[in-house]
């Protein structure tokens, strides 16, 4: 049909013009197509993001306070002496304290991470002029030590990286919060793991060597669970005690590396890039600088009282190289 039309088209040109057109249109369609469909692409994944955001959200609440309440009112009295539930719960009052005042409190600060709102501090700091980059989604000029995130929905200066389970990006302004927050989920974690593994090795499996302690992973339990081997209430006590332990494994291995990139005057994003490892100069001299420029003065304070009286400390060449900093790819 096509040859037809083009043997038409010799004899009447404006056929040819026509068909011209047509398939000019056909492409045009084609790519307006594609590029729709890579839009959609687009959106939906960033959709699932957003819903993962909200399920890392719910899991961390529904895990501290699940772990919380199963050891008050289960595991502890079945275990132990009513005195020693009741240390065990003024404990337990401490960690879930600790976790939900560092954890709202990292929500609330996570909107000061916004580059602009330490502009003014800079310029009382340093009369260097910020080297800048032009941020499409916020249509702005940004640091180049900002980076934006979509989920979030604005540039944070000195992004460390987002976080699920936190619901937002761990930056300057609420790296603090972060850091000690997971401290005490370790602590807490490890804490629900230990009260789980007493009451397991009372009521299910006390000798646990050599192999005894398969038993107690969750994988074997829920197996032995459906061949009838195993009670429901002991494989779910099993699971916890699983996403206890390795909760509080991962936890304290992230509270080892933010400390780690803190005093080395990182974040995780700039370390782990190689080139701007090389090109860009950690931020602070001293140890005792770079906890500073985090959390503020009197910084140890922070694991057991969040200091909000003594905001973050910026000297003159932190502000520097936050706000001038070059690297080829940032």
């Amino acid at each position: 049909m096509t040859r037809i039309l083009r043997l038409l088209g010799k004899v009447y040109r404006f056929p040819v013009m026509a068909l011209d057109v047509n398939e000019s249109s056909i492409q045009y369609l084609n790519i307006l197509k594609e590029s729709n469909f890579q839009d959609d692409m687009r959106l939906k994944t960033w959709g699932m993001y957003e819903w993962a955001n909200i399920a890392g959200v719910v899991y961390t609440l529904l895990l501290i306070f699940g772990i919380y309440f199963l050891i008050l009112f289960y595991t502890c009295p079945a275990t132990y002496q009513p005195d020693q539930c009741a240390q065990a719960n003024c404990f337990g009052i401490i960690i879930i304290l600790e976790l939900l005042v560092n954890f709202l409190l990292f929500i609330i600060y996570s909107r000061r991470n916004d580059p602009q709102r330490w502009l003014q501090g800079v310029a009382l700091l340093t009369t260097v002029k910020g080297a800048g980059k032009y941020c499409l989604e916020c249509n702005r000029i940004a640091p180049l030590r900002s980076h934006h995130c979509k989920l979030c929905n604005m540039c944070i200066l000195r992004k460390d990286h987002h976080c699920f389970v936190t619901g937002a990006c761990v930056g300057i302004a609420n790296q603090r919060f972060f850091i000690v927050f997971v401290l005490w989920a370790s602590i807490g974690a490890a804490v629900g793991s230990f009260y789980n593994l007493m009451y397991l090795l009372r009521h299910m499996e006390s000798n646990i060597y050599p192999f005894g302690w398969l038993k107690l992973l969750a994988p074997v339990a829920v197996v032995r669970w459906i061949i009838s081997y195993e009670i429901f209430t002991n494989t779910a006590i099993c699971v916890l005690f699983s996403i206890c332990t390795a909760t509080s494994v991962v936890a304290l291995i992230f509270f080892g590396s933010q400390m780690f990139y803190t005093l080395n005057g990182y974040t995780m994003y700039d370390y782990h890039t190689l080139s701007r490892k090389i090109e860009l100069h950690g931020d602070g001299e001293t140890y005792s600088e770079r906890l500073r420029m985090i959390f503020g003065h009197y910084w140890a304070v922070n694991f057991i009282i969040p200091l909000l009286c003594f905001p973050n400390q910026l000297t003159a060449d932190v502000a520097r190289n936050l706000f001038s900093s070059y690297s080829k790819d940032m």
